[in-house]
């Protein structure tokens, strides 16, 4: 999968935030597809990815907090699309 080798050793400087760009678009094919079970997946990397970057950067706790600045965003998006979703399918 290629979010896995994007988000793979990308876990200081500017590269965090190409790894986060990877999972974004990862997130958008996964939702248009309607691949809930991708999404759960994806949701798994992020856990672990947040957990790598605030290992890999002590010296940087605003690198950490960006990141999950940026991703709380990415979920909101999420959530928003999930929701049309589901409310056109109710109709």
């Amino acid at each position: 999968m290629r979010v896995l080798r994007s988000v793979q050793n990308n876990y200081r400087g500017a590269a965090v935030f190409s790894a986060v760009e990877g999972l974004r678009q990862a997130f958008i094919l996964a939702t248009d597809s309607q691949d809930w079970k991708k999404i759960q997946h994806l949701d798994k990397i992020c856990i672990a990815f947040v957990d790598r970057v605030i290992a890999a950067n002590p010296d940087n706790p605003q690198l950490p907090i960006a990141v999950l600045d940026e991703l709380k965003r990415i979920y909101n998006v999420l959530i928003f699309d999930c929701q049309q979703k589901a409310a056109s399918m109710a109709v």
